[in-house]
């Protein structure tokens, strides 16, 4: 962590399912690529957390709202996120 900002950032990525659509998925792997690991060592950086959510699929969605909370109030968080 290079920056300590004193409060838990959460990195919320919407649209998790959107490389499961065919010929779309080959074009965007390449840039999906780039584009996470740009954004893993910037959360790396703030010492930040990143979920990935599909709202369509309902994936890790409730997940993150038990997170949140789990920051918020201290409250124990067991979840495990689907990949």
């Amino acid at each position: 962590m290079n920056i300590n900002t004193g409060f838990p950032i959460v990195i919320v990525l919407n649209k998790a399912d959107i490389l499961s659509f065919g010929e779309a998925q080959e074009y965007y792997k390449n840039k999906f690529d780039f584009m996470m690991t740009e954004i893993r060592q910037f959360a790396l950086a703030l010492g930040a957390s990143i979920f990935s959510i599909s709202s369509t699929r309902n994936k890790n969605v409730t997940e993150l709202s038990k997170y949140i909370i789990h920051r918020a109030a201290g409250l124990k968080f067991v979840e495990v996120p689907e990949l």
